[in-house]
């Protein structure tokens, strides 16, 4: 489904994505979440309604694959201590598999 369907504020001028330059779009201690596209929003809303039952969330988003921002990924999972990654593509094609690669390799050992 994607963006489709959704609705919401439009902002007068448009923020330029940095490339490699990832956003917190929920900030929280427990769990960092890597989602990319319409899944952004979803691990959001998700965040919002687990914050209600004691999980504290952290909604990372990559804004790029290519360049990654390595350094920011590393930095919520070391606060956080756990990484998910929220992904919706083919098992072998989708951007888990490098990000899984780089989080078991580097962030978690």
């Amino acid at each position: 489904m994607g963006l489709y369907g959704t609705s919401g504020p439009v902002p007068e001028a448009a923020e330029p994505t940095v490339l490699g330059q990832a956003k917190l779009r929920h900030v929280g201690s427990d769990v960092t979440v890597v989602a990319v596209g319409h899944l952004v929003v979803q691990a959001a809303a998700l965040a919002e309604k687990l914050a209600d039952e004691g999980l504290s969330v952290e909604v990372w988003d990559p804004c790029s694959l290519l360049p990654l921002d390595k350094a920011s990924l590393q930095a919520s999972v070391n606060k956080t201590g756990r990484l998910v990654i929220y992904d919706d593509t083919n098992r072998t094609c989708g951007f888990r598999r490098r990000d899984s690669w780089f989080g078991s390799g580097t962030v978690l050992f």
